[in-house]
C-alpha cells in the first residue's frame, strides 16, 4: 500500500472516530488494535504514565498503519490527561495527524466532561454551542471545581478556541494553576500563533516554570516594539527573577529616543524588584536631569532601595525644590530608608505645617529615627485630624516610652473608635499603666469582632494574668481566639485538647481547604508539634502547588524541624510566585532568618543573611523582627559590636507589655555580650529575662542555649528541664543546637531529650486518637473545595 493509499485510509479512520458517540466516565478501558481491551496503567506513576502517552503520541506519527491505529486507540483511555502533549504536537504539516489529534481531543474533552458531571460537565458538554459570555463562565467554573485536573482541559479548550476573550479567561485561569511541563509545551506551541494581545499572558503564566525555552520566548518579547508586549515581558522576568536580562532593562530604563514611557517606568521597577546594584547612576542621572512625574517617582523608589548616603544631597535638593512638589513625599520616604539622623529637622518641618500633604510619610520616616526626648512631638499629634496619623503616633509615644501621653491615651479609651481603643490600650500597657492591662480586658469582654480577638490574644501573649479568668470564661463557650488565647498563656492542655478537636474536625469535614488546613497547622505548632502541622500543609500543596500562604509557613516550619533542603525549596517557590511586586522584605528577612539560624554549616550563610535582610530593611526599617535579624546576623559574622547595637534596638521597638518577646529578646542579645567580654551583662540580661518569663518555655529554651553557648553546664541543664517541664516539645532543636552540643553525653542532658520525646510522643498518641475518633464520626467523602481566592492564597494570621 502506497503512502497516499494509507493516509485515505486513515482518513476514513478518523472520521468514523469522529462520529462514534464518546466513551462514558465509567468506561475505563479501551479496544486494542486485536480487539481485547487496554486499560490506561492506572497504578503508574505520574512520570511513567507521561512518558507512555509521549511513546504512543510518537506511534502516531508511524509510517505504519496498524502502528498509528494502535497508537490511536491506545491513548483513549488516557482521556484528559494526554490533551496536555497533544495540544503541544506541531501539526500544521501533517493533516492525518492534525485529524488524530481532533479526534482524540475530542473523545478526551468528551470523557473528562462525564466525570465532572452537574453544571461544570453540562456547560462544557455544549460548550461550543455558548455565547462567548457563557463559554467564559464554564471556564471560571471547570478552573474553581477541578483545579490541578482541569488544567489538560482548559489547554486542550485554549488551542481550539477561537474568540480571543475567551482564550483570555482561559489564560487568565492557567495563572494559579500548576500546568507542569506538558502544559508548559503546549502553552510555548500557543504562543507562536496567538494573537499578540495574549503573548504578555502566556509569557506570565511560563515565567512560573522558567525551562530554556520560556526564557527565550520572554527576552525576545524584551525586545518587541510593542510597548505593551515589552512591559509584560518584564513583568514576565521579575517572576523569574532574570538577572541576565539586566543589561537590556538597564538600556530602557535610561529611557530616550523612541521608548516608551510606560516601557521606561517598567524598567526602572524591574531594577528596582531585582535588586540591581548597577542601576544607581540611571536613577541619579533621571532625577538630576528632571522629567515626567512618574519616571522620576519610580527612580526615587530605586534609589531609596540602594540606601546609599551619598544620596542625601540629591534627595534634600528635591525637597526643596516647589517645582517639584509632586516628589517630596517620595523624596521623604526615601530619607527613612537611609535613616540618616541628619535628616530630622527638616522631616520635622514637614510635619509642623498641616498643609503638607506629605506628612503621613514625615512620621513614618522619623519613627525610626526619633529619641526619647522627642516623644512630646508624636504626643502633640495624638489630637491631629488626620487619623492615619494619630494611629502612627500612639505606637510611637508607645515604643519612646513617652509617660507624659497617658492622659492623652486614657481619653482615647472612650472613642467610638475600637481599633483606637485598642491601640490606646496597647499604648498604656507599654507605658505600665494598669488602666491598659484593664482596658484590654474590656475590649476582651465585648466579644464578637477583630478588636476583641486581638484584645484577647494580648492578654495571652503578654501574660496578663488579671485577664485569665475572662479567657476560662469564653474558652468554656468555645470561643477560639481565648482558647488560642490560653495555649499562648501557658500550654493550657484542656485549651489544646478543644482547639486541636474543633480545626481538626473541620479539616476532615474539607482536606481540600487551605482555611482549615493553616487554621489546624496553627493550632499544632503553636503547641510545638510542627511536624504534625506540616502534615495537613503538604496535603495543600500536592492540591495545589502554586499555594503561596502555604509556603511562607511550610519554608519556616520546615526551617524549625531542621529540615533545611526542604525550606530553601519552599522560600524558592514561595519567591518564584510571589514576583518582584509582592512582599519581598518578608521573604527575604525570613530566608535571612534562615542563613543566620541555620544549625547546619550548609546553610549557615551569616553574609547572605545580611545582604538579604538589609534589603529588607531598605522596604520596611522600622521593623523589630527585621531589625532583630539584622543584629544576629552581624552576630554570627562575628561583629559582636553591630549586633549589640542593633539587637538593643530592637529590644526597645518591643512593647515592655509584651513580656514574652522582651524576654526572648533579652537572651538573644547576651550571647554577643558575652562574645565581647561583656559577662556579667549578658547574664544579667537573661537573669531579667528569667525573672519576667514565669512559664513561658521557649524563654526557658533561649536561656539554656545561652547557658550552653557560654559553658555553664549547671544552668543549661536546669533552665532546659525548665523549658521541658512547662511543655516545650520541639525535639529537633534539643538534639541539633550546636550550643549543646559538648552535653550531649552528658545525663541530665540526655535524661531531658528523653522527657521531651516521651511527652511529644503521648501528646502525638492522644491526638491520634482523637483524629481516629472523628474520622468514624465523619461522613467519607469531604465537600467540594472552597474558593480561597483563585490563587491559594490563604489569609491567616500566625
Amino acid at each position: 500500500m502506497t503512502r497516499t493509499m494509507r493516509r485515505v485510509a486513515v482518513l476514513f479512520f478518523t472520521l468514523a472516530l469522529a462520529a462514534s458517540p464518546a466513551p462514558r466516565a465509567a468506561e475505563d478501558n479501551a479496544p486494542t488494535g486485536d480487539g481485547t481491551a487496554k486499560p490506561a496503567p492506572k497504578a503508574a506513576t505520574a512520570a511513567e504514565r507521561r512518558a507512555a502517552i509521549a511513546k504512543l503520541i510518537e506511534g502516531l506519527r508511524s509510517e505504519q498503519w496498524a502502528e498509528r491505529t494502535r497508537a490511536a486507540k491506545e491513548l483513549e483511555p488516557y482521556g484528559a490527561e494526554a490533551l496536555p502533549q497533544l495540544a503541544a504536537l506541531k501539526t500544521e504539516d501533517d493533516p492525518e495527524l492534525a485529524r488524530s489529534v481532533a479526534t482524540l481531543t475530542h473523545k478526551a474533552r468528551m470523557a473528562a466532561v462525564g466525570t465532572l458531571g452537574g453544571e461544570v460537565g453540562e456547560s462544557l458538554e455544549r460548550f461550543a454551542e455558548m455565547q462567548w459570555e457563557e463559554r467564559v463562565a464554564a471556564v471560571h467554573r471547570l478552573a474553581q471545581k477541578a483545579r490541578a485536573a482541569a488544567v489538560p482541559l482548559l489547554i486542550g479548550l485554549l488551542d481550539g478556541e477561537k474568540d480571543e476573550q475567551v482564550q483570555q479567561a482561559i489564560l487568565r485561569n492557567l495563572k494559579w494553576l500548576n500546568i507542569g511541563a506538558d502544559g508548559v509545551a503546549a502553552l510555548q506551541k500557543f504562543h507562536a500563533h496567538c494573537p499578540e494581545s495574549l503573548k504578555g499572558d502566556v509569557l506570565y503564566i511560563l515565567a512560573k516554570f522558567p525551562t530554556p525555552e520560556s526564557r527565550a520566548l520572554v527576552r525576545e518579547a524584551l525586545k518587541s516594539q510593542t510597548p505593551a508586549l515589552c512591559v509584560q515581558a518584564m513583568a514576565a522576568i521579575r517572576r523569574m527573577g532574570d538577572r541576565e536580562s539586566l543589561p537590556e532593562i538597564r538600556r530602557l530604563a535610561r529611557g530616550g529616543g523612541a521608548i516608551d514611557a510606560s516601557v521606561q517606568s517598567e524598567a526602572l521597577d524591574t531594577l528596582t524588584g531585582l535588586a540591581d546594584d548597577q542601576a544607581g547612576p540611571i536613577y541619579r542621572e533621571i532625577l538630576e536631569k528632571g522629567g515626567p512625574e512618574g519616571i522620576q517617582t519610580d527612580a526615587l523608589r530605586g534609589l531609596a532601595g540602594l540606601r546609599d548616603a551619598q544620596d542625601a544631597p540629591l534627595l534634600r535638593k528635591i525637597l526643596k525644590d516647589e517645582s517639584r512638589k509632586e516628589l517630596h513625599a517620595m523624596a521623604i520616604w526615601a530619607m527613612g530608608a537611609l535613616r540618616d539622623p541628619t535628616f530630622v529637622p527638616e522631616l520635622k518641618a514637614v510635619l509642623a505645617d498641616p498643609k503638607n500633604e506629605a506628612r503621613a510619610t514625615a512620621l513614618s520616616a522619623l519613627s525610626s529615627m526619633l529619641k526619647p526626648e522627642d516623644g512630646a512631638l508624636a504626643a502633640k499629634l495624638l489630637d491631629d485630624e488626620d487619623v492615619g496619623l494619630v494611629r502612627m503616633a500612639i505606637e510611637i509615644v508607645a515604643t519612646l516610652r513617652y509617660k507624659d501621653a497617658a492622659a492623652k491615651l486614657k481619653g482615647m479609651l472612650a472613642t467610638r473608635e475600637r481599633d483606637i481603643q485598642l491601640l490606646a490600650a496597647e499604648a498604656l500597657a507599654a507605658l505600665g499603666d494598669p488602666e491598659g492591662e484593664g482596658s484590654l480586658i474590656r475590649l476582651a469582654d465585648d466579644a464578637g469582632d477583630y478588636v476583641a480577638g486581638t484584645a484577647m490574644a494580648r492578654i495571652g501573649e503578654w501574660h496578663i494574668q488579671k485577664g485569665l479568668p475572662r479567657l476560662r470564661e469564653a474558652a468554656k463557650k468555645g470561643d477560639a481566639d481565648a482558647l488560642m488565647a490560653l495555649l499562648a498563656y501557658n500550654n493550657d492542655a484542656d485549651a489544646f485538647r478543644e482547639l486541636a478537636s474543633t480545626q481538626l474536625r473541620e479539616y476532615l469535614r474539607n482536606p481540600n481547604s487551605a482555611y482549615a488546613a493553616a487554621a489546624l497547622a496553627r493550632v499544632y505548632k503553636e503547641r510545638g508539634l510542627v511536624q504534625r502541622a506540616t502534615e495537613p500543609l503538604e496535603g495543600i500543596l500536592r492540591r495545589d502547588p502554586l499555594a503561596r500562604s502555604v509556603l511562607s509557613r511550610l519554608s519556616s516550619y520546615y526551617h524549625e524541624l531542621g529540615a533545611y533542603n526542604k525550606s530553601e525549596a519552599a522560600f524558592d517557590r514561595w519567591g518564584a510566585l510571589l514576583g518582584a511586586d509582592g512582599d519581598q522584605a518578608t521573604i527575604l528577612n525570613n530566608r535571612a532568618w534562615l542563613y543566620c539560624t541555620a544549625f547546619s554549616k550548609d546553610f549557615l550563610r551569616p553574609k547572605v543573611a545580611l545582604d538579604m535582610v538589609e534589603r529588607a530593611l531598605a522596604i520596611n526599617p522600622t521593623s523589630e523582627h527585621f531589625i532583630d535579624t539584622l543584629g544576629w546576623s552581624y552576630f554570627v559574622c562575628g561583629q559582636h559590636e553591630n549586633a549589640i547595637v542593633e539587637l538593643r534596638r530592637a529590644l526597645a521597638l518591643h512593647n515592655p507589655a509584651n513580656t514574652h518577646m522582651v524576654a526572648w529578646q533579652r537572651t538573644r542579645l547576651a550571647r554577643p555580650l558575652w562574645a565581647s567580654g561583656k559577662k556579667d551583662e549578658a547574664l544579667a540580661e537573661v537573669r531579667l529575662a528569667l525573672e519576667s518569663a514565669g512559664e513561658d518555655d521557649e524563654v526557658w529554651f533561649e536561656a539554656a542555649g545561652f547557658y550552653g553557648y557560654a559553658g555553664l553546664r549547671d544552668e543549661c541543664i536546669h533552665a532546659l528541664h525548665m523549658a521541658i517541664e512547662l511543655g516545650w516539645l520541639q525535639v529537633e532543636p534539643i538534639a541539633m543546637n550546636p550550643e549543646f552540643a559538648a552535653l550531649h553525653k552528658d545525663p541530665g542532658f540526655q535524661y531531658a531529650l528523653r522527657c521531651a520525646t516521651e511527652k511529644r510522643a503521648a501528646l502525638e498518641r492522644e491526638l491520634d486518637s482523637i483524629e481516629e475518633a472523628l474520622r468514624k464520626a465523619l461522613p467519607a467523602s469531604p465537600e467540594a473545595p472552597p474558593d480561597d481566592g483563585g490563587d491559594g492564597e490563604i489569609f491567616l494570621e500566625d
